[in-house]
């Protein structure tokens, strides 16, 4: 074929699922490569792709689930790199992004990538939503500068093998939801939780296996605690959280935390505490919550069911519908 004067290759061998190999191409007057090879499941070469005129390369190699290398190897105009390997076969990622500011999905569901090395020399990135999420045969990351990232949504959820986050810069973030969710990182104090952020909800949803925590969070523009330390069966006593004045969600909070033993204090106007320490068999006394927006009952489901060594609980509101069961206080 003769492609020297393509400029948009977008969705050219998209869903050509029987493709299994490709000719050298000539892809030097190409702009547009999204969904090049979107869902080609059995490619597993490509030949070297110039990809020198496009800025971005959205979902390029999506779902190619047999393709174990990248072809392309020169990223240098490249701003943006959002699902371009989703899905795919990679065993290991090395390149120099010095454009690049955005890497979200980029390796989401890569399940067989077990490397990856980028520099980012010019500290431009912004966005790591889900990067790495479900890369659950990662071993190694080589550390980069993520001091001006605002989105880790999902970053590094459900990586089960690398332990050290101590480079991750989490002073710009702003949605840390579900940043660890499922991980099994056991030290997260080097977190920096500042009034940047604006979610955090299942930031640590399900990390069993964590010990150390952030000495404070800043909740000054947070609304929600929704699932942050569920199933956290190793905290004992949760970070200070401070400026709590506009938290009204506080679902799942301490879920089947099975070893805290201390509450946090919360200053908001909570209208949503169902499940908030529902298992937390070790939990003695709850501080003085505003539940009074909690009037139906259906928002204090659960709230401290099974915790039976609570003796004291100086929560406000409704208490005949604040659920209580199986607690010391029902004895």
């Amino acid at each position: 074929w003769n492609t020297s004067n393509v400029t948009n290759l977008s969705l050219c061998f998209n869903g050509c699922i029987s493709l299994i190999s490709l000719c050298q191409l000539d892809t030097s007057s190409c702009l547009l490569f999204s969904s090049m090879f979107f869902n080609c499941y059995n490619l597993d070469y490509i030949p070297p792709i110039n990809v020198s005129g496009a800025t971005a390369l959205l979902s390029t190699f999506q779902n190619c689930r047999n393709l174990s290398v990248s072809p392309v190897s020169n990223f240098t105009n490249i701003t943006s790199l959002s699902s371009t390997f989703s899905g795919a076969g990679l065993r290991s990622f090395t390149a120099n992004l010095p454009n690049v500011t955005a890497l979200n999905r980029t390796f989401l569901n890569c399940t067989s990538i077990e490397s990856v090395k980028i520099t980012v020399p010019n500290n431009q990135l912004l966005n790591l939503e889900n990067t790495f999420s479900s890369c659950r045969e990662l071993k190694i990351i080589k550390p980069f500068n993520t001091s001006l990232v605002t989105n880790f949504l999902n970053t590094f959820k459900s990586v089960r093998y690398i332990l050290d986050y101590g480079w991750v810069d989490t002073s710009s973030g702003e949605n840390l939801s579900g940043m660890f969710g499922s991980n099994n990182i056991r030290d997260a104090s080097f977190l920096n939780i500042t009034s940047s952020a604006t979610n955090i909800t299942l930031i640590f949803d399900n990390c069993a296996k964590l010990e150390k925590y952030p000495s404070t969070i800043d909740c000054t523009n947070i609304t929600s605690l929704l699932s942050v330390f569920k199933t956290n069966t190793m905290l004992k006593i949760p970070p200070t959280l401070t400026n709590t004045s506009g938290i009204t969600n506080t679902s799942n909070m301490f879920n089947a935390c099975l070893n805290l033993s201390k509450a946090p204090t919360i200053n908001g106007a909570i209208i949503n505490a169902q499940q908030m320490f529902a298992n937390c068999k070790f939990l003695e006394k709850i501080p003085a919550y505003n539940l009074i927006g909690c009037d139906s009952g259906n928002e204090t489901y659960q709230f401290a069911y099974n915790c039976y060594n609570l003796r004291e609980s100086l929560a406000t509101g409704n208490t005949s519908k604040i659920d209580f069961t199986n607690t010391a206080l029902n004895t």
